[in-house]
C-alpha cells in the first residue's frame, strides 16, 4: 500500500502520535511518516505519507499551506498559544481597521524570529526543551514566504479570526506576535486549523477517530499518482529501463519536473534538463 491519507489531526495529539497509531494498528505496511507537523494544540491537515510515499518527502516541503488562526489581543504567553503562562499584558486592544492597515507590512517575502517554544535546533538540542528549563537562548531570524494574510472577522471584544496563506516554515504564533507588536500591544495564537497543505484539503480528510474505527486503511489512502501535482510523461517501453537505471533519455518536454509514468505505472519523478530526462526519485522499486 502506497499513498498518502489526509488526516484531520485533533487538538492535544501529537503529530507522531498519529503516526505510531497508523504504524501499530496496520502492521502490515512498510513505512509511515508525515509531511510536515502541526503542534500539538493545531489542528487540521497534516498529510501521512504511507510506503513509497515516504521517498516524496522533500518534495512535499516546498508546498503552500492554509491556515485560519484565531489572535487574542492583550495578553502575550511564553509560548504565544494557549498552553504557556501569561507573560504580557496591555489594554490595549486593536480596531478592525487597525489590523487591515498594518497586515500589508506581513505579506511576500518577510524575516521572522521563530518561538522560543519551537522545534528549531540549537547546538543539538530543541528550543523548546531549553525554554522548558528556562535556560536563556537567541534564535536566528529566518526568511520565510506570506502570500496572503487577512482578517476575516472580529469574534468578540480580543479575538479576531485571520486566514493565511504561505510558505513552507512560517510559524503563525510568530506572526500573531509580530503583528501585535506593530500595533503596540500583545497578543496569543489560541486555536489554528490548517484547512490546506498543498493539494490536500481538509473537505477530503479522515478523523484520527475514524481510521481507529477502520480496519481497513486502503479506503483512506490516495494513490502515489494523484498526490503528485506535476504534469505527467508516459515513456516508452524502451525508455523504461534508462530512467528506472538512473541514465538520461532524450524527450521533447519543456525543462521542469514531471510525473513519469509508464502503462498506467508511475516510475518516479523526473526532471528534464535541454530535453533530457533524468530522475530524481524513483518510485517503482
Amino acid at each position: 500500500m502506497n499513498g498518502v491519507i489526509i488526516v484531520n489531526k485533533a487538538d492535544n495529539i501529537t503529530s507522531q502520535k498519529v503516526v505510531n497509531m497508523i504504524k501499530h494498528k496496520f502492521n502490515k505496511l512498510y513505512k509511515v511518516g508525515h509531511y510536515g507537523t502541526l503542534d500539538p494544540k493545531a489542528t487540521g491537515v497534516l498529510p501521512i505519507a504511507v510506503g513509497k510515499a515516504t521517498k516524496l518527502f522533500d518534495f512535499m516541503q516546498d508546498k503552500i499551506k492554509v491556515y485560519r488562526a484565531v489572535f487574542r489581543f492583550g495578553t502575550e504567553t511564553s509560548t504565544l498559544d494557549s498552553e504557556g503562562d501569561i507573560i504580557k499584558t496591555d489594554g490595549n486592544i486593536p480596531t478592525l481597521e487597525d489590523i487591515t492597515g498594518a497586515l500589508k507590512c506581513f505579506i511576500g517575502t518577510i524575516e521572522q524570529i521563530p518561538p522560543k517554544y519551537s522545534a528549531n535546533m540549537i547546538n543539538g538540542v530543541r528550543a523548546y526543551d531549553l525554554a522548558r528549563k528556562n535556560i536563556d537562548f537567541e534564535l536566528k531570524t529566518k526568511v520565510v514566504e506570506v502570500l496572503d494574510f487577512r482578517c476575516l472577522r472580529q469574534l468578540n471584544d480580543k479575538d479576531y479570526l485571520f486566514e493565511i496563506v504561505c510558505g513552507s516554515g512560517t510559524y503563525i504564533r510568530s506572526l500573531c506576535r509580530d503583528l501585535a507588536y506593530k500595533l503596540k500591544t500583545f497578543a496569543y495564537m489560541p486555536v489554528l486549523i490548517r484547512i490546506k497543505s498543498g493539494i490536500f484539503d481538509i473537505k477530503d480528510s479522515v478523523t484520527y477517530n475514524e481510521l481507529l474505527k477502520n480496519d481497513d486503511l486502503s479506503k483512506f489512502v490516495l494513490p502515489l499518482d494523484k498526490v503528485i501535482d506535476l504534469p505527467s510523461i508516459d515513456l516508452k517501453e524502451s525508455d523504461v529501463k534508462f530512467f528506472s537505471n538512473g541514465m538520461t533519455s532524450i524527450i521533447s518536454k519543456p525543462d521542469g519536473k514531471y510525473k513519469v509514468m509508464h502503462n498506467d505505472t508511475l516510475l518516479g519523478i523526473g526532471v528534464v534538463n535541454k530535453n533530457r530526462l533524468k530522475m530524481e526519485i524513483k518510485l517503482d522499486d
